[in-house]
């Protein structure tokens, strides 16, 4: 009788040693530090990826605003570890389903992704790192509950609006995590 419910004890001990094994191996750790230093207007021409996003933004004469932050350098490790596709998620911190399009984060010219080779062989030089995010001066909402849904303009020339940014990162096989949120104002001084 004992020996019985010894072995159902070993099936769902088992398992929750499972589970356990599977979080910290799988899970990557998140950027737990990530403050922002600085948020300036650029030209198109200041984007850090040559291309074809990079030449249709400056052939149309875009401007756009850069968001760079400081935090845990050990995320570009993370990217790697866990093959994340790391981007940054920007929403109205008034209006939580008006999302804007990013671009990013990069640190200085290499994207934080493992979809660009860079990133493999990308050392940090210190415990914190430079991380940039881009996006258009003007622009679309996209919504973050629905993406079909039609959404109202915005202008950062005219209006001034407070955003509320993660830089976060996910595979395909279930890996994901998130940064802590850093709320700032960008757009033009009224």
């Amino acid at each position: 009788m004992a020996d019985n419910r010894l072995r159902r004890a070993k099936l769902p001990a088992s398992l929750l040693v499972l589970v356990i094994l599977y979080v910290s191996a799988c899970v990557p750790e998140p950027i737990t530090d990530l403050r922002a230093v600085e948020v300036r207007r650029v030209p198109a021409s200041a984007f850090p990826e040559p291309g074809e996003l990079r030449n249709a933004l400056m052939g149309r004469g875009e401007v756009l605003w850069k968001l760079s932050f400081e935090g845990d350098a050990d995320w570009t490790g993370e990217v790697r570890q866990h093959n994340l596709n790391s981007y940054a998620n920007a929403v109205r911190c008034d209006l939580r389903d008006y999302g804007l399009d990013t671009f990013g984060p990069y640190v200085g010219k290499i994207p934080i992704t493992t979809q660009h080779e860079a990133i493999q062989i990308f050392k940090p030089t210190s415990k914190t790192l430079r991380y940039d995010i881009y996006t258009t001066e003007a622009g679309s909402y996209r919504s973050v509950a629905d993406f079909n849904a039609p959404m109202p303009s915005y202008d950062l020339t005219r209006e001034r609006i407070p955003l509320c940014i993660r830089i976060a990162g996910g595979a395909m096989h279930g890996a994901y995590n998130r940064s802590n949120e850093v709320r700032l104002v960008i757009g033009a001084e009224r």
